[in-house]
């Protein structure tokens, strides 16, 4: 799934940041904070979210300032919107596989019924 993540964020990066409209410094810090953030994935350092949505990071790097821009919280929250795509994404997949192997059973059904005859 790390790799999922990865790629996800990775194509999506450019267009996010661009979208925030944000000055050099904050693209700067952003970009900062998104290296560390998949370091940290990369190597296992954030293995989880807990109930507020907030990343445990093993190494303590990876936290929220007090600076009135939030990198790290940016970052976050852009990874958030990521796992949220992902999710979705899994559970319409999962919801497309039962759908079909419902439509496959019912053709089942219908064969032996006429097998029957």
């Amino acid at each position: 799934k790390r790799e999922l993540i990865r790629k996800n964020a990775d194509y999506n990066y450019a267009s996010y940041v661009e979208s925030m409209g944000w000055g050099r410094r904050k693209r700067i810090a952003f970009a900062e904070a998104y290296g560390e953030f998949m370091y940290a994935i990369d190597y296992g350092h954030i293995s989880e979210r807990d109930a507020n949505r907030k990343y445990i990071d093993q190494r303590g790097i990876i936290r929220n300032s007090n600076k009135k821009f939030d990198a790290y919280g940016a970052v976050a929250y852009f990874l958030d919107t990521i796992l949220d795509e992902l999710a979705w994404y899994a559970h319409e997949e999962e919801r497309k596989k039962q759908e079909i192997n419902a439509e496959k059973e019912k053709m089942n059904d219908i064969t032996r019924i006429l097998r029957k005859k």
